[in-house]
């Protein structure tokens, strides 16, 4: 269980971070990310949905504890993670900064769904 919230916590982090970069049209952002264009600016609806999830599910775990609701919310947007960021792989390549610490990602991402899978 003490991974699930960590993962959440990983999400909350990372994307706290890649989004405070993204509005504020940080150099490395435009590097990491290419230009402001709209499918940037998609791409940062998109991480602030998964932010939002996981805030939400951290918040819902302290005023509610867990419940087989919580850890299906959890698999559900981990399993969606995994997907897109295993399929940036396939798309863009190891070359790229993002997709490697996509990759990265997907390690607690994965590990997290088991858990779910075989506790549940």
């Amino acid at each position: 269980m003490p991974l699930i919230v960590a993962t959440h916590i990983i999400n909350v982090l990372v994307l706290t971070a890649v989004l405070a970069g993204l509005m504020r049209a940080a150099p490395n952002m435009e590097l990491a990310y290419g230009p402001d264009t709209p499918a940037r600016r998609i791409l940062g609806s998109i991480y602030g949905a998964i932010w939002l999830g996981s805030a939400s599910a951290l918040a819902v775990l302290t005023v509610s504890g867990i419940s087989q609701r919580w850890l299906i919310f959890s698999a559900s947007l981990f399993a969606v993670q995994l997907i897109y960021k295993l399929a940036t792989i396939a798309t863009v390549g190891l070359g790229n900064r993002v997709v490697v610490a996509n990759a990265l990602i997907c390690i607690p991402l994965a590990l997290s769904i088991a858990w779910i899978a075989l506790n549940s």
